[in-house]
């Protein structure tokens, strides 16, 4: 250190404190530098929690758009089953008025038998 720097030091004077020498001076900013590295360590130690804590979310982030892209994909299939269901629904309908129909027919028609027989035997 230069010696003017050090004779400032020395006659520093702050707020009505005694004088303190270069030295006292030193190991005070020692002390205040050591502070200011472990303060220093903690917010360094708590950016790369924040990092890692960050990255886990991307993760968890990821693998939610993924379950969604899958759900997506299932209503799609849902939608298209179901469409599909309702064609056989409406074919089904179809055949069972089809049935009705000529199963009525058919009770019409054995029905005018049991009467021509009935006649005929008279």
């Amino acid at each position: 250190m230069d010696l003017q720097l050090v004779q400032e030091i020395q006659s520093y004077n702050h707020h009505g404190q005694e004088r303190r020498t270069g030295v006292q001076l030193l190991k005070e900013i020692d002390v205040i530098n050591s502070d200011f590295n472990n303060w220093l360590n903690v917010v360094q130690k708590q950016k790369e929690k924040a990092l890692h804590e960050l990255e886990d979310t991307n993760v968890q982030l990821r693998e939610v758009e993924q379950m969604r892209t899958n759900l997506n994909s299932n209503v799609t299939c849902l939608e298209r089953m179901i469409e599909e269901k309702k064609c056989e629904t409406k074919k089904l309908d179809g055949l069972k008025q089809q049935y009705l129909l000529r199963r009525g027919k058919a009770t019409a028609r054995l029905s005018q038998l049991d009467v021509d027989f009935i006649d005929s035997l008279q």
